[in-house]
């Protein structure tokens, strides 16, 4: 079986990374003051466009590279504070790996820093491949991360699914084609997550541990 798992907000106890780092590039900047819930909306779609859209444009191609270095390495710098595995990932992921599931990251995320937080919490090694997205000619909500990860998958034609905290997880599996499931622990609620019509919502690692496993079985 096939796992792809978003990471921020799935595994990854990210947000208030993403929300100080993201909050100090806008004052920088534009001595803009985002609030923190305008932020967490727009988790799981990639900066290239998100701080585009929260800066009514005044982030665009003259200034990007500036401001996008500027919030990689201040959440960089922020990382060891405010980042830490959700309880009872790694448990989890070993689980996951015993029962001989492949397992790959789908991510909003530059692809070296998801390397860097997955290796920094001792869990790199559980997956077979980490796609970001310098990985992709198109970001989430489009299929292809999945169909990049999927290249790099020895099961083919096995069950495959879809594990995110974000609409545009659910909407990219199910554009790819494969099973989804929205976790409620993240940056999206159970509400927006139910409107994007996943197969399974949990609530819980144990009951997507149990889900998972269920899934494999049926």
């Amino acid at each position: 079986m096939i796992v792809y798992f978003d990471l921020d907000g799935t595994l990854l106890n990210s947000t208030q990374c993403s929300v100080v780092s993201a909050q100090e590039t806008f004052r920088r900047f534009l001595n803009m003051d985002i609030p923190a819930e305008k932020i967490v909306e727009k988790m799981g779609i990639p900066i290239e466009v998100s701080f585009r859209e929260l800066s009514n444009s005044q982030i665009n191609d003259d200034n990007w590279d500036e401001v996008a270095n500027f919030f990689r390495n201040t959440y960089k710098d922020n990382t060891d504070v405010y980042t830490s595995l959700y309880d009872g990932v790694d448990d989890f992921l070993q689980s996951l790996s015993t029962a001989k599931y492949e397992l790959f990251i789908v991510t909003s995320k530059k692809t070296s820093a998801a390397e860097h937080n997955l290796k920094q919490l001792s869990v790199l090694d559980y997956f077979q491949g980490i796609i970001g997205s310098d990985k992709v000619d198109h970001y989430k909500p489009h299929p292809d991360p999945i169909f990049q990860a999927r290249k790099f998958a020895s099961q083919t034609g096995k069950d495959e699914i879809m594990v995110g905290d974000a609409d545009t997880d659910i909407i990219m599996g199910k554009s790819a084609g494969v099973k989804t499931c929205a976790v409620t622990w993240g940056a999206h609620s159970a509400e927006r997550l139910s409107a994007a019509t996943p197969d399974m919502i949990v609530n819980t690692m144990g009951e997507l541990r149990l889900a998972l496993m269920n899934f494999q079985t049926s």
